[in-house]
């Protein structure tokens, strides 16, 4: 019997083998599980320093600089920067849309312009116009 068309049991196979090995190439790339066991990872994403036996010993470098809580503090600057953003913005959108500048955040969620007051900053009506502050962790930004 001669097979007309199609595939035959070889080709299949290596149309298996084949797309069996691309699946591995893009699930490879994409596991952050293997990126740890590989050591591939930046350092600032690694926690690898022992604490020091002596608790009168200086602090190691990795407990100083680096590592998860120097990223903790780079998020919570990067999120009272866009907090700040996100109120100078919704202040210019009430202020076109009224034609005056807002009083405070609660003025802006009962126009619909914020969902919900920004517990970050307090916005304040001030003589040269709106003032924006940050409150607790975001003071000066």
């Amino acid at each position: 019997m001669a097979m007309v068309g199609g595939f035959g049991l070889l080709g299949l196979l290596i149309t298996i083998a084949i797309l069996a090995l691309l699946a591995n190439r893009v699930l490879s790339g994409t596991d952050d599980a293997a990126d740890v066991l590989t050591g591939s990872l930046p350092p600032e994403l690694t926690t690898s320093s022992i604490a020091p036996t002596d608790p009168a010993a200086p602090p190691t470098s990795a407990s100083t600089g680096g590592g998860l809580p120097a990223i903790g503090d780079q998020v919570d600057a990067a999120t009272c920067q866009v907090n700040r953003a996100t109120l100078e913005t919704a202040a210019q959108v009430y202020e076109i849309t009224t034609g005056a500048p807002p009083a405070d955040q609660q003025a802006m969620v009962d126009a619909g312009i914020l969902e919900e007051p920004v517990p970050t900053h307090t916005v304040a009506l001030g003589p040269e116009g709106v003032e924006i502050t940050g409150v607790d962790d975001c003071v000066g930004s």
